[in-house]
């Protein structure tokens, strides 16, 4: 017999990264669940908790993931208890676990995963252990020299080990990790890049026919871009002043988006990347990816704001 899944789960980790692993770990292991993302906002919960104490018409499970509930109120923790088990809530919160313990007493039974910082001093090991994940081996000193380079954010680190893994294959070493840093062992995609980081459409489109004539995978370039932009987002978000040349260039281009229409680009990537994957004509969804990535930020992921 299999074991029941609880119908509320709360996740608790100081870093985004470790909260949307656990997070997809628990999707993970669910079925054919129909699932929606919903900020805490305590002036419109009560649609999300009528969701939660609805049937489908399908028989379909609803699973809600409540993100940034570090303030969840004491009166819709209550409410949240007093749930019926016929649909699922994941409950982001990004606090230590001893603050979500203190904070969520009508719930602590439900915290179902703390996830503990990866500190400084741990960070080569969980790098090489992450890249053991996708496949690879990645040498402990080719991991420190890849933390002067990214710093301490996972996701970060995350989606430069999958550069890695795309460009250099599934042994790195330090040169080639310095090759990725210096941008010049590669193809010029990093032109492309940087064009579209800055907003010139223009040199961002010849860059792009460029790499597509000489035969550079558009999944690739997708890949780079979404790794940039998610850098873009984390310096935004991290709101640390910059050191050094790489920063400040990082914090110029930051600073010309919103932290708003930096998620929406990368969502507007994902949705790329999946397209790229599905449909043939990839030369043209490349090109209204770049046309849509430098213009004035009025959408969102296709819905105007």
């Amino acid at each position: 017999m299999s074991k029941k899944i609880p119908h509320i789960h709360i996740v608790v980790a100081q870093d985004d990264f470790l909260i949307t692993e656990s997070v997809n770990a628990i999707i993970e292991s669910m079925e054919d669940v129909e699932i929606s993302k919903y900020d805490y906002i305590s002036e419109d919960f009560h649609l999300v908790l009528d969701k939660l104490r609805s049937y489908s018409l399908f028989g379909t499970k609803q699973l809600i993931v409540l993100q940034k509930a570090n303030k969840l109120t004491s009166e819709d923790q209550q409410l949240i208890a007093n749930l019926p088990d016929i649909n699922y809530l994941i409950i982001e919160v990004q606090l230590k676990a001893q603050e979500a313990q203190k904070n969520f007493k009508k719930l602590s039974h439900f915290i179902c995963n703390t996830s503990n910082i990866v500190y400084n001093n741990q960070l080569p090991q969980w790098i090489q252990a992450r890249f053991r994940k996708y496949g690879g081996n990645i040498t402990h000193e080719a991991s420190l020299t890849l933390i002067k380079f990214t710093g301490n954010q996972l996701a970060v680190i995350d989606n430069e080990l999958k550069n890695l893994k795309l460009f250099a294959g599934d042994k790195i070493d330090v040169n080639n990790v310095k090759d990725l840093i210096d941008r010049t062992a590669e193809s010029d995609v990093f032109e492309l890049v940087e064009a579209v980081a800055i907003q010139d459409r223009t040199k961002a489109l010849s860059n792009l026919w460029k790499e597509l004539q000489n035969g550079t995978e558009p999944i690739a370039m997708v890949a780079i871009l979404a790794s940039h932009f998610m850098r873009l987002l984390d310096f935004k978000k991290s709101q640390k002043k910059p050191n050094g040349f790489y920063q400040e260039k990082l914090s110029r281009q930051a600073n010309s988006f919103s932290k708003c229409a930096l998620e929406d680009i990368i969502k507007h990537l994902t949705h790329t990347d999946r397209l790229i994957k599905t449909q043939p004509t990839t030369e043209l969804i490349m090109e209204q990816l770049i046309i849509n990535i430098t213009t004035e930020r009025n959408l969102t992921y296709g819905v105007r704001k």
